[in-house]
């Protein structure tokens, strides 16, 4: 559970689903995601997070786990329906973590590319 003034950062989602307000870094992270705000959120494992609190309509606090296409995020966040007045949740990040994304093997990805182009042609 988060203390009250001990969150990292706050955010408020409205009645539709909308991320109306975030405070940084989850600010960033909804804009290096392709979102907006206000607007929808864009952090996958986030918005499925608010759904299910908001369709329940009970706090829940969860580790989440994003990338933004160069880094990796992990951050623990909870999430309370109706919280504020106006507000269909609010968005409490209490940890962020930052990674660099693991590089990817060039010899392996092609590797992989060649093994299903095989499997398709035998397909054919």
């Amino acid at each position: 559970m988060i203390k009250e003034g001990k969150a990292l950062a706050i955010a408020a989602v409205d009645a539709s689903g909308m991320l109306q307000t975030a405070e940084e870094p989850l600010a960033g992270l909804q804009r290096r995601c392709g979102g907006e705000i206000p607007g929808a959120i864009a952090i996958p494992a986030l918005r499925d997070l608010v759904a299910k609190s908001c369709k329940y309509g009970i706090k829940l606090a969860r580790q989440i786990t994003a990338s933004d296409g160069e880094e990796l995020i992990k951050a623990w966040v909870e999430i309370v329906p109706g919280a504020d007045a106006g507000s269909a949740a609010t968005i409490r990040v209490a940890t962020w973590e930052i990674k660099p994304l693991p590089a990817e093997d060039v010899v392996e990805v092609e590797r992989r590319k060649a093994d299903i182009d095989r499997e398709l042609a035998e397909l054919c």
